[in-house]
């Protein structure tokens, strides 16, 4: 049998209707599949049989739900494309229809009669700060965790870890927020792959990349998630290991105060293989800095972000790790932070006298970092409010002047 999967608009149609259809959850018998009236297509591949996962689902042990994942990883590993393991309305079907039974069984108080619509929601679903669906953060947990060997066999040691850790097996942004918080687990995470280079005879020549793609406010300046300038979202870990044949001037543990950021990796793993770094590329390669701790330096990062959440969170920035300036580009304000002595940002200087030369200083960096973008950005030599979100394209100027 062809490995079925409910439509897009039938998907919808479930999760904007939990409440209402709260009686046919209760129903064990209920058939969702003639319920969705032909919104069913089929795949390319045959269904798995996953029945050995229901051995699994009466416990809610984290062994168990580790092998319970493993068994729906190892089905459809071949068979889903990255695309398809991301649709919601894929797993919608698995839950309703062919893993049924094994969500009954797993969430037991689906059949009772006081069973709230959030406890639907929450499993079969999206739930605050999860996956999707359960059987999806199942299998995602598994996919961003195995690891494949050189003859293509399966570890597991680090899923397993992974699944020891109650609140991370099934979650999205809660695993992220739980593990900023526990650095323990970030430690075993560490020592997980420190240990295995040092197995393979590879960690001491290994240049490694302790890095992040952003932060979380966590509830600073009483925000949450990113998109903000502000450190919490903005900051990130950069930490070097060197190889022990690169020669250093520098200390293990001194700090460089050069402001780097993540486009600076790539230039960095080119040049350190001895290839050439394409003039295109944004990021400088981070050996000389690493070599000698000083070199010719970027004076400013700039950190940009589109719209989000509200209208005005649309702003540029500017910082050399020491002063950051903020320009919002909807209402015209302007933020200027010096971090050395106010790292949380409790302190905006924009509004002092005493900063007023720091402040027209870093506006001028400002209108000087924008001014290829045109008139609509940059006129005059100031900077211009505007009135509406554009998103550009990495080829954008093609206009060179």
């Amino acid at each position: 049998m062809r490995q079925k999967i409910f439509t897009p608009k039938y998907s919808e149609f479930l999760e904007a209707n939990v409440a209402s259809n709260l009686a046919k959850y209760n129903d064990a018998g209920f058939d969702w599949e003639t319920e969705s009236n032909g919104e069913v297509r089929e795949l390319d591949f045959e269904q798995p049989d996953l029945s050995e996962m229901m051995n699994y689902a009466d416990t809610n042990r984290a062994t168990d739900d580790f092998h319970a994942a493993k068994i729906l990883y190892e089905a459809y590993k071949d068979q889903l494309s990255p695309l398809q393991a991301a649709q919601g309305h894929f797993w919608q079907y698995l839950s309703h229809v062919v893993l049924k039974d094994y969500m009954r069984k797993r969430w037991p108080k689906i059949s009772q009669s006081d069973c709230p619509a959030s406890y639907i929601q929450e499993h079969w679903f999206y739930g605050q700060g999860r996956i999707r669906n359960w059987l999806e953060g199942l299998f995602w947990s598994v996919k961003c965790t195995v690891i494949e060997n050189e003859d293509q066999t399966l570890d597991y040691k680090y899923t397993e870890f992974i699944f020891s850790i109650q609140k991370l097996r099934d979650r999205g942004i809660a695993a992220a927020t739980y593990v900023i918080s526990n650095p323990p687990i970030v430690q075993g995470m560490l020592d997980f792959y420190m240990d295995e280079l040092k197995k393979k005879g590879m960690y001491d020549n290994a240049l490694i990349c302790f890095v992040a793609d952003h932060g979380d406010m966590l509830g600073d300046h009483h925000l949450w998630r990113k998109t903000y300038a502000y450190e919490g979202s903005a900051a990130i870990p950069f930490i070097i290991k060197l190889p022990e044949n690169m020669k250093s001037s520098l200390k293990p543990g001194e700090k460089i105060e050069a402001p780097v950021e993540l486009r600076d990796l790539l230039p960095t793993f080119l040049a350190l293989n001895g290839c050439r770094i394409p003039e295109e590329i944004d990021g400088l390669s981070l050996l000389p800095l690493l070599e000698k701790g000083k070199a010719p330096w970027r004076e400013y990062i700039d950190i940009e972000h589109s719209t989000a959440y509200w209208a005005d969170n649309y702003w540029c920035a500017l910082t050399d790790g020491k002063i950051k300036y903020i320009w919002f580009f909807r209402t015209g304000e302007e933020q200027l932070f010096d971090l050395s002595k106010d790292p949380y940002e409790l302190h905006d200087l924009s509004k002092a006298k005493a900063s007023g030369k720091t402040l027209e200083k870093m506006r001028k960096a400002m209108a000087g970092h924008l001014q290829e973008r045109g008139e609509e950005w940059v006129k005059d030599g100031k900077l211009v409010i505007r009135n509406k979100n554009l998103l550009y394209s990495p080829n954008y100027p093609t206009n060179k002047k």
